[in-house]
């Protein structure tokens, strides 16, 4: 029953995780109107490194070679997932980008199959299927038209770092401690970003007033709290589980950018908020008070 409990308990944090990733793109979408996207990366895991160097302070005597190994390891991960999003988003549309970055959640069952040889149970494979159509339905205008195109294959590369970066926060997270393993993430990544803005972006910046409190929130509460959310709840949680919880950004993102930014509400993307419930009910419950009901 505590493990239950801890289980839901580490799925509603993860439902909160979602919810400010999704409130996030538009803070991103602001930020980038003052510097380009490698900028922003290096700012935001800038500040997250910070903000987590402070929370972790008292902790960083304890820290050994193992979890300095295991947190730069998945933040070399996570800014390959960042860093080829983003080239994809530059020659594809924010819709068709979102979708193919989302498809990370079919990557997660493979690799943590192939990592630890564990086989998720056919209830969240169902759920990833459905998960995935749903937010193919909340992303991607069908009106115009669906095509993979050869530049495409950067945001599915993408996708698969991601798939990568839950499959490895799910194993190292269970080993070390989780707040430790994401300040180190933060700052591999921000390192990462420096030198990818130093080489392919614009440089050095300058802050504009405008940016601070979007940046701010980028750093603190999109990076910050939001990796340390999901470090401190894959301990308690499956990856592929977790995965389908996470993917529900696009949901949020979508539904902020109805309120925020007056998107059109449509038929079809009402479907896919009913085919993702789906998912979320059979990954959550497995249907379980079916079969009671039945038996």
């Amino acid at each position: 029953m505590i493990d239950k409990r801890r289980e839901y308990l580490a799925d509603f944090a993860l439902l909160i995780m979602a919810a400010i990733w999704g409130s996030g793109f538009i803070f991103t979408k602001k930020a980038l109107g003052f510097y380009d996207s490698y900028q922003v990366l290096f700012i935001r895991f800038f500040i997250a490194s910070i903000a987590l160097i402070v929370i972790n302070f008292n902790k960083l005597k304890k820290m050994d070679m193992a979890t300095v190994k295991a947190g730069v390891f998945i933040g070399m991960i996570l800014f390959f997932g960042f860093l080829f999003q983003t080239l994809g988003l530059e020659k594809s549309s924010a819709g068709k980008s979102a979708f193919l970055t989302a498809s990370y959640v079919a990557f997660v069952p493979l690799i943590t199959l192939i990592v630890t040889k564990q086989k998720p149970d056919k209830y969240n494979i169902f759920a990833v299927v459905l998960m995935i159509i749903g937010i193919f339905l909340l992303t991607i205008d069908l009106k115009s038209g669906f095509y993979i195109e050869k530049y495409d294959i950067l945001s599915l590369i993408g996708a698969v770092f991601w798939g990568l970066h839950v499959s490895m926060v799910g194993i190292f997270s269970k080993k070390h401690d989780p707040m430790l393993l994401v300040m180190l993430q933060m700052m591999s990544a921000g390192v990462l970003s420096g030198i990818s803005m130093m080489i392919l972006g614009g440089g050095g910046f300058v802050i504009e007033k405008e940016s601070v409190f979007g940046l701010l929130y980028l750093g603190v509460v999109c990076s910050a709290i939001t990796f340390a959310i999901q470090n401190v709840a894959q301990k308690y949680t499956n990856s592929t589980h977790a995965s389908i919880i996470m993917s529900l950004e696009a949901v949020f993102g979508t539904v902020f950018g109805i309120l925020l930014l007056n998107e059109s509400f449509t038929y079809q993307i009402l479907l896919g908020f009913v085919v993702i419930f789906i998912a979320l009910v059979m990954a959550e419950t497995k249907f379980s008070f079916l079969r009671k009901d039945l038996s």
